[in-house]
């Protein structure tokens, strides 16, 4: 790719910022400066994004200036290049490495410079993180950052509506799908973007129905496993890939170290960045090999902070068959039950009437445990934010239904309730009588099976602090209005999330577990 004024940018983030000063005021200060500069972007994609471009940084809140790494600098040449020739292209990643902001940006560039209508997709696999206003996960919404924050002079006319972006001046498109069975069938695309492509549900039908609607498809992933297609077309030796394994990006790999047959040995900056950049990159080595494998600092720091070992084979170490696990072994839960669990201090029972209003919390053989004590009304303190979690069985003895209380401000368990034998109706007239006992305790159940029964009584109560599914965009649309469904509903996608981010708490010491029968 031709890169005639990227030399131009200072990199360092004090001069990089009074250098991008400098365009926008000569743009402003004539329309022949400004059309000099939109040519110079036009021409070169380096310089575009070193000197026009901004990316936002969730974690910290920060709007940055995205000044590229050497690395990145490569991988948006190749995107490039693999959309104008129309070549599928595999990037498999480790996280955190700006992946999904270069294949966007590799395609805005097209569709922003070019006098061709390129057409673009974009498919993640909820339509959630496709296209929703004013959240930073969505890939429009990196879209729209790389534009909210350019010069007026630099950008074209844009007709932006719902997962559609339009160039009105060349008439190039990009657009937005989720991943459902007929994403892509009988479209026609210059370019097609699957991100995260291996936690979508239906890959292979996904694979099939794009594979005639354009002749570039960029998936793009870290790996979840090795029994599907991602694994599948990662590992076909004639398909082109990019590897971005963390160990070639500059601030993860100070200090970089490999250990050889056992022995430890430094790398210094000359040898990874000469030798092995070009290799790792585009012709993977073996990282997993226990004869050879980087580490460094950074990484090291990592594997303090993951919940199983195996968490770093997948968001790491590009490493699909160790990245086969359940969210749970035995070595963290132990290490998690010898750190929190503690033995209850109060236990009681609660009294109330048949809408749920409660009358009196009694201490006795109850059976409501608590890991804080209440005061002589059996009260707790009203200046915290208390939720109530429940999963529901049928009452019939086989199985608990069960009720976690958790202080929101603290992320520590306070209460909890299971048995096996209360039916669903009377579990939920129970649940509202300690929420409104706690004074407006959120409840949150899960509504499938005896959850339904459960949900009924709820409601049943005019009791309203509860959680509510978020409505369907496609249904909004379809009746008109918002319809908001009372309960947590399972999915695949919302249990791997909830079961993440559980499990991140746990570890985190974020969330404290209290019951060692939690």
């Amino acid at each position: 790719m031709d890169t005639p004024f990227a030399y131009l940018v200072p990199k360092g983030l004090k001069d990089n910022l009074a250098f991008r000063r400098e365009l926008v005021e000569l743009g402003c200060s004539s329309k022949e400066h400004a059309e000099e500069l939109w040519i110079m972007c036009a021409r070169d994609l380096i310089f575009y994004v070193n000197a026009m471009c901004f990316l936002y940084e969730p974690r910290t809140g920060l709007t940055l200036p995205f000044i590229t790494y050497p690395f990145q600098d490569d991988i948006l040449a190749e995107l490039t290049e693999c959309i104008l020739t129309g070549e599928d292209t595999v990037i498999e990643k480790s996280r955190d490495m700006g992946a999904s902001w270069c294949c966007i940006t590799a395609m805005e560039h097209l569709w922003h410079f070019s006098d061709i209508r390129y057409t673009f997709l974009l498919l993640s696999r909820k339509q959630d993180l496709v296209d929703k206003r004013g959240d930073p996960k969505t890939l429009f919404y990196k879209i729209d950052f790389l534009h909210e924050h350019q010069p007026g002079w630099l950008l074209p006319r844009i007709d932006a509506t719902m997962m559609h972006r339009a160039n009105l001046d060349n008439g190039a498109t990009m657009d937005g799908d989720s991943t459902n069975e007929f994403a892509g069938v009988a479209d026609r695309r210059t370019a097609i973007l699957l991100d995260e492509f291996s936690k979508m549900d239906n890959q292979g039908a996904i694979f099939r129905g794009t594979r005639d609607a354009t002749n570039c498809r960029l998936f793009n992933y870290t790996p979840q496993g090795s029994g599907n297609m991602a694994h599948e077309i990662a590992t076909d030796p004639d398909r082109r890939k990019m590897t971005l394994h963390w160990s070639i990006h500059p601030t993860k790999s100070i200090g970089l170290y490999e250990i050889v047959d056992g022995e430890v040995k430094l790398c210094d900056d000359s040898y990874w960045t000469e030798k092995r950049v070009a290799e790792y990159t585009f012709n993977r080595v073996e990282p997993n090999n226990p004869k050879y494998r980087y580490r460094s600092p950074w990484y090291d720091k990592q594997e303090k902070r993951a919940a199983h070992p195996k968490e770093l084979a997948q968001e790491l170490d590009i490493d699909y068959l160790g990245a086969d696990y359940n969210y749970f072994d035995a070595g963290m839960l132990r290490k998690c039950i010898e750190r929190d669990c503690r033995p209850h201090i109060w236990r009681g029972e609660l009294e109330y009437d048949s809408n749920g209003e409660p009358s009196e919390m009694i201490q006795s053989q109850g059976r409501w445990y608590f890991w804080v004590r209440p005061d002589l009304g059996g009260r707790l303190p009203d200046d915290r934010e208390y939720a109530m979690g429940c999963d529901i069985s049928a009452g019939t003895g086989a199985s608990n239904s069960s009720a976690t209380i958790i202080d929101s401000l603290t992320g520590e368990q306070i209460a909890e309730f299971a048995q096996p034998d209360i039916g669903p109706h009377e579990f939920g007239l129970m649940c509202v009588a300690m929420s409104r006992w706690l004074r407006q305790c959120k409840l949150i159940w899960e509504a499938p099976g005896p959850g339904r029964e459960f949900g009924n009584a709820v409601i049943e109560t005019s009791f309203r602090n509860i959680y509510y599914r978020e409505p369907d965009r496609k249904k909004i649309i379809k009746k008109g209005g918002p319809s908001y469904v009372p309960g947590w509903y399972p999915t695949k996608d919302t249990r791997r999330e909830i079961m993440g981010d559980y499990r991140q708490g746990i570890i985190s010491g974020d969330l404290a577990i209290r019951s060692r029968d939690q």
